[in-house]
């Protein structure tokens, strides 16, 4: 969105335009509420030849000129303005408003990514200096957590969806994205029902199982992967090398911990252990649908940190807290490798 100065100018020399209305409600409460205390939110005016085009904020420039208040505070835009961003600005405006209810609010927001991913077209990298706007740029400029932006997005569709869902009766969003939930879990369970159902049945085991044998892929990750089409997987699970340095884990004449000499283990040098795990997420982040998950087995120590970073820095959603698997029965003998078959 355009950069903006915060400026008082004369109340004279704002021209409304075709956002002057007549049908404000409690204007006179409102000009009362201005004299007393001042304006809380400036309204949004663009430079012009001669004086200032209102973008935003008519009712508080009509209470402004009741109340005989002579200058108003304004944020200033530069002139040359198009619709989109006047429409963009008056769409911020209004959505920053304390008064919207959750419902209201969700849409706006929506409707605020959707024009500026339409103005500024869609970020397809992850490097700060890339083309368009992403969700993070987004919820940036609005001042709010780019996952409440993505929970807010997806609740605006799950209403789109389901119209016949009293959601004004919710008294806020925490119960919206509740009810939400508990939608998706019913429809998931539907969808999973009816799928097996039809591409099963009861005669087609064998042809079933075979599809499932032929979905393998087995070689080089790297090489392999790009036959995957992106945004197109909803589960990711990986178990990479955990860069052990396997000369000092292996036994040496009958004595130490651990045997690391198996036919077929490809280990990886700790130096070269950050690009590989940087290109594998890079992959992952490529090929995962929007809204899947990734599964990632790793060595704790000392890699965690440098993982989370990573992770982040591929615009995945984590957080500092790792699952812990706690299996009381079952175990492994190379645990520092082979936690997941524990």
């Amino acid at each position: 969105m355009a950069e903006s100065r915060l400026e008082s100018v004369p109340v004279k020399l704002i021209d409304p335009g075709n956002r002057a209305r007549k049908d404000y409600k409690d204007i006179a409460s409102l000009a009362s509420d201005i004299k007393r205390r001042g304006l809380i939110h400036p309204i949004a005016v663009m430079e012009k030849d001669e004086g200032f085009l209102l973008l935003a904020g008519g009712r508080r420039l009509v209470a402004t000129r009741q109340a005989g208040i002579p200058e108003i505070e304004c944020k200033i835009f530069p002139p040359g303005l198009d619709e989109l961003e006047i429409k963009s600005i008056e769409l911020m405006e209004n959505v920053m408003r304390e008064d919207l209810d959750y419902a209201d609010r969700v849409f706006l927001e929506r409707e605020i990514f959707l024009l500026q991913q339409k103005i500024h077209g869609i970020k397809l990298s992850t490097s700060p200096d890339a083309p368009g706007v992403s969700q993070t740029d987004v919820a940036n400029m609005m001042g709010i957590s780019r996952e409440k932006l993505r929970q807010d997005l997806e609740l605006a569709e799950t209403m789109d969806r389901f119209p016949g869902v009293e959601w004004k009766t919710l008294k806020n969003r925490q119960e919206a994205l509740k009810l939400q939930t508990n939608i998706e879990r019913v429809i998931v369970r539907q969808e999973a029902v009816k799928r097996f159902e039809q591409e099963v049945g009861t005669t087609q085991q064998e042809k079933y199982i075979k599809r499932i044998a032929n979905s393998y892929i087995v070689g080089d990750f790297f090489e392999l992967v790009k036959q995957i089409p992106s945004n197109s997987i909803d589960l990711v699970e990986i178990d990479p090398p955990y860069a052990i340095n396997l000369e000092k884990l292996k036994k040496k004449d009958g004595i130490g911990e651990y045997n690391f000499n198996e036919d077929g283990y490809k280990e990886i040098d700790g130096e070269e252990y950050a690009s590989f795990m940087q290109n594998t997420f890079r992959e992952c982040y490529r090929v995962m649908a929007p809204n899947s998950w990734l599964l990632c087995w790793f060595g704790p120590e000392p890699w965690f940190n440098s993982v989370l970073t990573w992770l982040r820095n591929y615009d995945f959603i984590v957080r500092g807290i790792p699952c812990i698997w706690v299996k009381p029965t079952g175990q492994t003998n190379s645990p520092k490798r082979h936690l997941a078959s524990a």
